[in-house]
């Protein structure tokens, strides 16, 4: 059966890691996501959320400098994960990594630097300063309204 210690240990082979700091930083990575009761479990036998931490600690610990999470935001994960999730994205972006992810939640637009909305086959660009969305020219929107325009059709 595949294990979360089983995947990291295929990964850092595939990745061609030194296998001792792999080792170190997963043990530490899995206390901090609160997962060491599951962590020989096989994947088959865990919560949506215990998986979609599972994913994040091998992202994280394989350093992609591009991070592409489907919905990260509604992945199952209790608060704690959600938290540490958080922390870990905010660090990969100061460090100049590129994380990348798809939401329904406009909330979360204030989380990131440039906001993509896809809509009826065109993709309308902004950015984000503190809680505002702003065109190319700096006029402000709300997303929120935006996004509940596309799923009406307006």
């Amino acid at each position: 059966m595949w294990t979360l210690y089983r995947h990291i240990a295929a990964l850092t082979v595939m990745f061609e890691r030194d296998a001792d700091p792999i080792r170190r930083e997963f043990e530490s990575l899995v206390d901090e996501m609160d997962l060491r009761e599951v962590v020989r479990k096989p994947f088959v036998q865990m919560s949506r959320g215990q998986l979609y931490k599972s994913a994040l600690i091998s992202m994280k610990l394989m350093d992609c400098p591009i991070w592409l999470l489907d919905e990260p935001f509604a992945s199952g994960m209790d608060s704690h994960g959600t938290r540490v999730m958080k922390q870990w994205f905010r660090a990969a972006a100061e460090s100049g990594k590129t994380i990348i992810f798809t939401t329904q939640l406009p909330e979360i637009a204030v989380f990131a630097d440039r906001v993509v909305l896809l809509q009826r086959q065109k993709a309308q660009f902004f950015r984000t300063s503190g809680r505002d969305v702003l065109d190319g020219d700096g006029r402000c929107f709300d997303l929120e309204e935006m996004m509940e325009e596309s799923r009406c059709g307006n």
